[in-house]
């Protein structure tokens, strides 16, 4: 069996060449005396001896699609064109995987367009005797929450045999009836209606509808036209040929002194080319027609080729030979205005048989093209037929024969993305990636189990009591899994498979039209395949899926568990202490009196610390493990629900919270105590930072979400579930004050290596610190022990009852409370001055320890690594302001072209210092040659904020010099900041 594209799989010349002798001089005469092949073929000649030669899309659309004897509109008894018995097979015809997961393809795309819950069209052009569409709708059907949202089927069919055959295997014994533009019957899945059309225009195109198209080797059959460079003439025709005949012009056409394209034609085959054809082929029958050169210019050479820039870079090529698809043009336009709705300033077409519909207001569904041709190129000189399995020419046995063409890719996407500004294209892809990044290898696995359960148990059933039969069994049972596990597999690598000669995997290839969403790329064109809700009970339909028990999901836990675990400890074990300034390990360190409430925020603080890193170091787990495919599906649902639940529960509420208490506590507001006006005050404080925190971070978030989603207006305009809106949030503040930190960064590492000049550190520097430190730390003991006592004798006096003396003892004043409060005042002061001079006693022994290392040589190599980094962080600086500086000048002097950017993109645009990088385009461009579909922009701007994030962590030490060198002038925004330190690294 061989497939439609398989001219090119073996390698077979090509069949539809110009007979250079005869193509020029041809005499059209009538075409009663001689014998053709079939009757259509002497219908063709009857109107070529009337109008002259044809284009080969009128030959083709004759061929396939007439009324009177076409391929595809006439039934032949005990003929069928696909499967072994047929002219060729296709994809669903070779394994029923290749339809479920096309189908699994479009739940994949509903889902990521926000599982919308009415108005599901899905939509097949070319359907073929109907496999494609059973298999999906079969998949479909699993899903119960989108079968349920599914409103209609539509089918675009012009052949009457093929559309009965697609009711009987759709519909078993539904009644087919027939409704004013169509037919119409009832599926046997889930019972949706189903109606065929033989045009996509008859089509409702509703705006509030979400079509999903499917077009699997339909475009191959659309008619082309066929054009070929030629010289400029040196005796200009001043005629052009119509099917009408010749046509005068009134002046000499300017273009006649430049190379023209002229039409390939099809013409009766003259006797010479038939004997000739016959010598070469004996065991083909002879064509009826060639091809032969128009002798001059007709209305589709002077339009076709002009509607590509890519066109007309090849008429310069004397020779050049090109392929367009007008109806192929016009489907793929038609595609994207479904989706995307039509451009503002479009107008629809005049010819359309029916009227225009409303314009649709936000993009939604999507269209998947499944097809054989050059992924980059304009096909050139790909017409073929085949019959029974065999290449022959296209031009034998008209009406017997299928044709097809190659496809176009990229002159689909151009034409979808000028129909519709609101989609964007993905692709084209080859099957074989296309469908392994589906799970076909998963799948194939699946069905494989499936089969050999099923078979083990009807072996079960016919076994007997009887030993020997029921070895026999066992045997018969065996034999059959094995064949038809080789079948199942042999039918899954056919599909896959990139050998020339035995396979589709690379001769195929995938397009996607979708929804404009920033580029984020669909399942299948380089996005991972991500696990299906488990609300759609569907674990067979799943790629990779399969029924967790609860053992299985608790030991694919255990690596997140003790992920967790582990850094948790870590953090709070060493992290915390030596961000907070009580790391037990330092002998310098500072003691602090705390009082109950502030030692149970630092206790909660250290918690909540450790929890959120260690959580983020599950997340970076879990997206390791779902770029990998590895572990339990359902455990890694479940690590990501409850992990983002409780990363978004800790950013936005309780670390917050923690910090705002933090900074209340450290101004003399306690949250316990005797005194309620003060615990009320502070309390109250609390809340209003909180509300305040809240709505800023909801409006922030809100505004920079806003300035950030302008392209994307339809995706921006989908309800958004409160977890969805604070991940969001979170997102974009994120990146925005990882950008600040990283340019503060930037800043730090030039400055303390090229403009901050410090004398040698000396031991005896760090000395005289560390005695000063140890004194006050003396002193400070000493106060909060005077302290202690204070307060003790203070609560074991009694209190007077009386309200008169205590009035009196109010004015008079009391020694001890005198004496209490100028030792909390001594206390906060000598707190903040040992903070200081430990924070002085660490940047001198960080210096030291860096001058030691500047001598070894080890130390000469990070010291040179440092200054490359500062160079590098200088460099950054300088691109970032001169990005930022030319196109505030291209603001201020073309304050309109803003909005017409995107239609205009080398006109005044200033490109950002990410696209400006050498060093973030030449990772990229590494990125792109591993993987040639990635897009080279978004690569580009995720190294870029990589490359940010790298240098916030290579300039910490530097970060942190700068800011004791800051705190040394704010020495209580210090101790401030100290306490909330370990909450603002784990944020």
């Amino acid at each position: 069996m061989t497939s439609r594209a398989s001219g090119k799989v073996f390698g077979l010349p090509r069949l539809a060449n110009i007979n250079p002798k005869t193509s020029r001089n041809v005499r059209w005469s009538s075409a009663a005396a001689r014998q053709w092949s079939t009757p259509l073929a002497k219908t063709i000649a009857d109107a070529i001896a009337t109008t002259g030669p044809i284009s080969i899309a009128a030959y083709m659309r004759q061929c396939l699609t007439s009324p009177s004897g076409g391929y595809y509109t006439t039934k032949r008894e005990g003929r069928d064109q696909f499967g072994q018995k047929g002219d060729f097979v296709t994809s669903p015809e070779i394994s029923q995987v290749f339809g479920e997961l096309l189908g699994v393809w479009l739940v994949a795309e509903w889902m990521l367009q926000g599982r919308e819950k009415h108005g599901i069209e899905i939509i097949e052009v070319g359907p073929g005797r109907g496999t494609l569409m059973d298999d999906i709708l079969r998949t479909v059907s699993n899903f119960k929450s989108l079968a349920s949202s599914v409103e209609n089927i539509y089918l675009v069919e012009a052949s009457p045999s093929l559309r009965a055959a697609q009711k009987d295997l759709l519909c078993g014994d539904s009644v087919l009836e027939e409704v004013p533009t169509g037919y119409r019957s009832i599926s046997k899945h889930a019972g949706l209606p189903i109606t065929w059309y033989e045009d996509i225009r008859f089509v409702p195109n509703e705006p509030d509808k979400t079509p999903f198209i499917f077009a699997h080797e339909f475009f191959d059959t659309l008619p082309i036209h066929a054009f070929q460079s030629v010289p400029p003439s040196s005796a200009p025709s001043q005629t052009i040929s119509t099917p009408t005949g010749q046509i005068s012009l009134n002046r000499p056409s300017p273009e006649a002194s430049k190379p023209q394209w002229r039409e390939l034609l099809v013409a009766p085959a003259t006797p010479s080319s038939i004997t000739t054809n016959s010598a070469s082929k004996p065991k083909q029958p002879p064509p009826d027609f060639q091809l032969t050169l128009a002798k001059a210019s007709n209305p589709s050479s002077l339009l076709l080729p002009g509607l590509s820039q890519r066109y007309r870079t090849l008429l310069r090529t004397t020779g050049s030979t090109i392929e367009i698809s007008p109806e192929s043009h016009s489907y793929a336009a038609e595609f994207a205005r479904r989706i995307g709705g039509s451009n503002a300033d479009s107008k629809p077409p005049t010819s359309s048989p029916v009227p225009p519909p409303p314009r649709k207001t936000g993009a939604s569904g999507a269209a998947l093209i499944l097809d054989y041709g050059p992924a980059d190129t304009i096909p050139t000189s790909t017409l073929r037929g085949i019959r029974n399995h065999q290449l022959v020419s296209p031009f034998t046995s008209p009406g017997e024969v299928d044709l097809s063409a190659d496809v176009d890719f990229t002159a689909l996407v151009e034409a979808a993305l000028g129909a519709s500004e609101n989609v964007e294209c993905h692709g084209p892809v080859e099957q074989g990636v296309f469908l392994e990044q589906l799970g076909i290898e998963e799948r194939t696995k699946i069905l494989i189990r499936g089969l050999e359960k099923q078979l083990e148990s009807r072996a079960q059933a016919k076994a007997t009591s009887s030993t020997d039969a029921g070895n026999k069994v066992q045997e018969g049972v065996t034999e059959e899994v094995e064949a038809r596990k080789k079948t199942i597999q042999g039918a899954v690598e056919r599909l896959i498979s990139r050998l020339p000669g035995r396979g589709m995997g690379t001769l195929y290839k995938a397009l996607a039209i979708v929804p404009e969403r920033g580029g984020k790329r669909p399942v299948g064109f380089g996005a991972p395949l991500s696990m299906l809700s488990s609300t759609d009970d569907c674990d067979e339909c799943r790629p990779g899926g399969r029924t967790s028990t609860p053992t299985a999901v608790a030991l694919s836990a255990l690596p997140f568990i003790a992920t967790f675990l582990f850094v948790s400890t870590l953090v709070l074990q060493k992290l915390f202490p030596l961000l907070s300034g009580y790391a037990s390990s330092n002998p310098k360190r500072v003691s602090f009196n705390l009082s109950p409430s502030r030692l149970t925020i630092q206790r909660i603080s250290a918690v909540t610390s450790s929890t959120t890193i260690a959580l983020a170091a599950v997340l970076v787990e879990l997206i390791l493990c779902e770029i990998s495919n590895s572990i339990d599906p359902f455990a890694r649902r479940l690590a990501f629900s409850l992990t983002i639940s409780l990363l978004l529960l800790l950013l936005v509420f309780v670390i917050p919270s923690l910090e705002i208490q933090s900074v209340i506590s450290a101004a003399g507001w306690e949250y316990t105590g005797k005194s309620k006006g003060k615990l009320r005050i502070a309390w109250i404080l609390q809340a209003t930072g909180t509300i305040i925190w809240l709505t800023a971070f909801w409006w922030a978030g809100e505004q920079l979400l806003g300035k950030a989603s302008t392209a994307t207006s339809p995706e921006g305009s989908k309800s958004q579930t409160l977890s969805e809106a604070c991940l969001s949030r979170v997102g974009i503040i994120g990146i925005s004050f990882m950008a600040l930190l990283s340019g503060f960064a930037s800043v730090s590492a030039p400055w303390q290596n090229f403009f901050s000049k410090h004398r040698p550190v000396t031991e005896s520097d760090i000395a005289r610190k560390a005695v000063g430190l140890e004194a006050t730390n003396d002193m400070l003991v000493a106060k909060q022990s005077r302290l202690r006592a204070l307060e003790r004798k203070l609560s074991d006096v009694p209190q007077d009852k009386n309200i008169f003396s205590r009035a009196i003892g109010s004015i008079r004043g009391n020694a001890d409370v005198t004496e209490l409060r100028a030792l909390e005042v001594e206390i906060k002061g000598l707190e903040t001055m040992a903070l200081s001079l430990s924070a002085s006693h660490n940047a001198l022994t960080n210096r030291l320890q860096q001058q030691n290392r500047s001598k070894t040589l080890r130390g000469r190599l990070l010291l040179t690594c440092s200054y490359a980094f500062s160079l590098f962080c200088l460099y950054r600086i300088l691109t970032s302001f001169y990005s930022t500086l030319r196109r505030s000048i291209h603001t201020s002097y073309h304050p309109t072209s803003s909005s017409s950017t995107a239609d205009k993109p080398d006109q005044g645009s200033s490109p950002s210092s990410s696209s400006s990088d050498p060093i973030t385009t030449f990772l990229a461009l590494l990125a792109t040659h591993y993987d040639p579909h990635l897009d080279r922009e978004t690569a580009t701007r995720h190294l870029s904020f990589l490359l940010s994030g790298l240098i916030l962590l290579a300039s910490f030490n530097s970060v942190m010099q700068t800011f004791s060198l800051v705190a040394r002038f704010l020495p209580s925004f210090l101790r401030t900041v100290n306490q909330c330190l370990p909450l603002i690294v784990a944020q």
